[in-house]
C-alpha cells in the first residue's frame, strides 16, 4: 500500500520481469480496466521487454504478431503472461495461473460485470498451484470501501523504519512530525517546514531525510503472520518530492474536501474518511460572534449567492480569508416579484433595485480598506430563468454569473467552461454548471472545525438573520450511505433533513463564486494593506478640508451676540451627512487618483 508515484506499479513489473527471466509460469496481470490494461502493455511493458537483453533473449520483439505477441498475451518459454482489465470478467476466467499481479485494486470496479468481487475471480486462478503467488498493490480509497486497505490489515504490516540521524533512534516518518510555522502564509510557511525527530526533536532538512531513508528497514507489526507480507509507504520517503513541496500541497488543500481527499489517499497513504456533520444545530449557534458593521481585517475576498425563490430572493454575502476561513456578512430575504427585482428598466427610476442595490454595495474593514463583492452566482434552474439570464448579462463586467447546480459526485464545483447550448437560452448567455455536492460536502468540511484557529473555520455573526432556522437550513441536506447495484457502487448522495435548504444552497453558490475566482490571497492581503494606509490618509484630509469650510462659513461672534431671539423656532433639521462608508469610498478614490498622477476630478496634473 503506497503512496502515487512511489514505484508501485514499477515494483509490479520488476516481479513480473523476475518471474518471466527466473521462475517461469503462467502468469495473469490486471488493470483496473481494459483501456488502461492496453495502455500499460503498450507503454511500460513493451519497453521493459525491448530494453531489458535478458528479457529479449525469451521473448523477442514484443510487437511482433508472429513470434505469438500480442497486445494482451506474451508467450516466453515455460509459461506465458495475460493481461487483463479488471472490469472484463472474462479476462479473469479461464485457464489457470500460478502468478496473479494487480495494480491499483482499489481502483478495481466491486464486481466484473455480473461475476463478483474481480480479486476473488482472479485469486481462484492460483487455486491448483501449492507455490501460488498473489501480488496486489494500490493506494487506499475510502474507508469501508478499501480493498488494499482490507488485504494490509490482514497482512504482517511491513513499514520501513529510519534512523535520526542525530540520536540514531529508528521511527515511521509520520505526517504529525512535520512542522511549519502557522502564522506565515503559505509559501513562506511551506519553505519553513521541516521534519522533527519524534525523539530528540531535531529538524531534518531534506537531505538528512535522504540519507536517513537510505539506511532504513522493514519491520513487521505482526510477526505471527508468515503467509501474507504486507508493505507501507508514503510520499515523506520519495525521493523527487520535499518537505515543502508537501507541505504546500498540504496548506493549499485545505478547506476542499476533494482535494485533502487526494492528498490523504494518494501522498500520506491513508484512508479517506467521509465527512457528515459532527456538530449539534445548538453548538452552531452559540458559535456566533460579535462583528460588524465593518468587515474583518482578515477578509481578503467578498462574494455572493442568490437563490431564486417563486416569490423572494434570497441572498448571502460571505468573506473569504486565507486558508479557507469564512465570515458571513449579511443575510437577505427580499421579498417581492423576482422579475421585477431581475429585469428591471435601469432608466425607470420607480424600478425595483433592491437586489442590485445589495450586490453593488461596498463595505469597509476594520482597518479602513473599502471591499466590494467580487462574484456574484445566480441560480437559474428554478424560477425566472429568462430574467436570470438577463440579470447576469448586463453585470458580467461585475462577474455576476447564471449558474445551475448539478448532483455528481466528484464533479467540480467550478467547472472548467461554461455552457451555452440550451435552446431556451435565447441570449446565448454563459450558465456555469456546478458540482453542488463537492460544495456541499466541503461545507460539511468546514462546519466540523471547531477550532476558530484551524483552517477553514466558519465565523457567524450574532445578528437576527443567523438564528436556529438559519442554521438548520445550513444543514438541512446530508451525505446517504454508499448504495450498490450489482455490486457497483453507485455515486454517493445528498438526502434532505428539513423542508427548507435556502441558506444552504446560497452558501454553496457563494463558494463557487470564490472557486471562479481563484484569488491569490497573498497578493490581495497587500493591495488591501496598501488601500487602507491610502484611505486613512485620504480620509484625514477630507476631513480637514470639511473643518476649514466649517470654519469659513461660520459667523462672528459679535454678529451672533446682535442677532435677535426667535421664540419657539423649530431646530433646524439634522443632516447626518454622508456614511463612513461613503467617506471611506470618496476618500479611496481620491488615494487612487493621486498614485495614478490625477487630480481630483480625474484629469491628469
Amino acid at each position: 500500500m503506497f503512496g502515487s508515484q512511489l514505484g508501485k506499479t514499477e515494483a509490479l513489473n520488476n516481479v513480473l520481469g523476475y518471474l518471466i527471466h527466473r521462475d517461469p509460469c503462467p502468469i495473469l496481470f490486471v488493470q483496473p480496466t481494459l483501456e488502461l490494461a492496453r495502455a500499460w502493455s503498450k507503454l511500460r511493458l513493451v519497453p521493459m521487454l525491448r530494453d531489458s537483453p535478458a528479457l529479449r533473449r525469451l521473448i523477442g520483439d514484443p510487437k511482433s504478431k508472429k513470434t505469438g505477441q500480442e497486445i494482451l498475451e506474451k508467450q516466453f518459454p515455460g509459461g506465458q503472461l495475460a493481461i487483463a482489465g479488471a472490469n472484463a470478467p472474462g479476462g479473469l476466467a479461464g485457464r489457470p495461473r500460478r502468478a496473479v499481479l494487480g495494480d491499483e485494486v482499489d481502483r478495481w470496479p466491486l464486481s466484473a460485470g455480473t461475476e463478483g468481487d474481480p480479486i476473488g475471480l482472479a485469486s481462484k486462478r492460483t487455486s491448483n498451484f501449492w507455490n501460488r503467488i498473489r501480488g496486489w498493490i494500490s493506494s487506499p480509497g475510502n474507508e469501508g470501501e478499501s480493498r488494499i486497505w482490507e488485504l494490509w490489515e490482514r497482512s504482517d504490516k511491513r513499514r520501513y523504519w529510519v534512523p535520526c540521524q542525530h540520536c540514531d533512534e529508528p521511527q515511521v516518518l509520520a505526517w504529525k512530525n512535520v512542522h511549519w510555522p502557522a502564522e506565515l502564509d503559505d509559501e513562506s510557511a511551506a519553505a519553513a517546514a521541516a521534519y522533527v525527530c519524534e525523539h530528540c526533536g531535531a529538524e531534518w532538512d531534506d537531505t538528512e531525510r535522504h540519507e536517513a531513508v537510505g539506511v532504513g528497514f522493514w519491520r513487521k507489526e505482526r510477526p505471527e503472520v508468515r503467509s501474507i507480507a504486507g508493505f507501507h509507504l508514503s510520499a515523506l520517503y520519495s525521493p523527487w518530492l520535499s518537505i515543502r513541496d508537501l507541505v504546500l500541497e498540504w496548506l493549499q488543500a485545505q478547506g476542499n474536501p476533494e482535494a485533502l481527499k487526494v492528498f490523504i489517499n494518494t501522498r500520506l497513504a491513508e484512508l479517506w474518511r467521509d465527512v457528515t456533520l459532527d456538530l449539534e444545530l445548538d453548538e452552531l449557534v452559540a458559535r456566533r460572534e460579535d462583528y460588524g458593521p465593518k468587515v474583518p481585517d482578515d477578509v481578503l475576498v467578498v462574494t455572493a449567492g442568490v437563490d431564486v425563490q417563486g416569490d423572494r430572493v434570497e441572498v448571502e454575502v460571505v468573506g473569504w480569508g486565507k486558508r479557507g476561513h469564512s465570515w458571513s456578512l449579511e443575510y437577505h430575504v427580499v421579498h417581492g416579484d423576482p422579475a421585477d427585482l431581475l429585469d428591471f428598466d435601469p432608466q425607470d427610476p420607480e424600478a425595483d433595485r433592491r437586489l442590485d442595490e445589495i450586490l453593488g454595495k461596498r463595505f469597509v474593514r476594520e482597518d479602513g480598506a473599502p471591499i466590494g463583492i467580487a462574484a456574484t452566482c445566480v441560480d437559474s434552474g428554478g424560477h425566472h430563468t429568462d430574467e436570470v439570464y438577463r440579470f447576469a448579462k448586463r453585470r458580467q463586467r461585475r462577474r455576476v454569473y447564471a449558474i445551475k447546480g448539478k448532483e455528481g459526485e466528484g464533479r467540480p464545483l467550478w467547472p472548467k467552461r461554461a455552457s451555452r447550448s440550451s435552446r431556451k437560452n435565447v441570449g446565448r448567455v454563459a450558465v456555469h454548471i456546478l458540482g453542488v455536492d463537492s460544495g456541499k460536502a466541503a461545507l460539511l468540511h468546514r462546519l466540523n472545525v471547531k477550532d476558530p484557529d484551524k483552517p477553514g473555520y466558519c465565523h457567524f455573526p450574532r445578528r437576527s438573520e443567523y438564528d436556529e432556522e438559519y442554521f438548520a437550513q445550513l444543514t438541512a441536506e446530508v451525505p446517504e450511505p454508499a448504495r450498490y447495484v450489482r455490486g457497483v457502487r453507485q455515486a454517493r448522495r445528498f438526502k434532505l433533513v428539513h423542508p427548507r435548504n435556502e441558506a444552504l444552497d446560497v452558501r454553496v453558490y457563494a463558494s463557487a463564486a470564490l472557486a471562479s475566482l481563484n484569488p491569490n490571497f497573498d497578493r490581495l492581503e497587500a493591495n488591501l494593506a496598501r488601500a487602507a494606509e491610502d484611505a486613512r490618509a485620504a480620509l484625514a484630509e477630507l476631513e480637514a478640508e470639511e473643518l476649514e469650510l466649517e470654519d469659513d462659513d461660520g459667523q462672528d461672534d459679535d454678529e451672533l451676540e446682535d442677532a435677535p431671539e426667535l421664540e419657539d423656532a423649530p431646530p433646524p433639521p439634522a443632516d447626518e451627512g454622508p456614511s463612513l462608508a461613503d467617506k471611506m469610498e470618496t476618500a479611496a478614490l481620491r488615494a487612487r487618483r493621486r498614485r495614478n498622477g490625477r487630480g481630483p476630478r480625474g484629469r491628469r496634473r
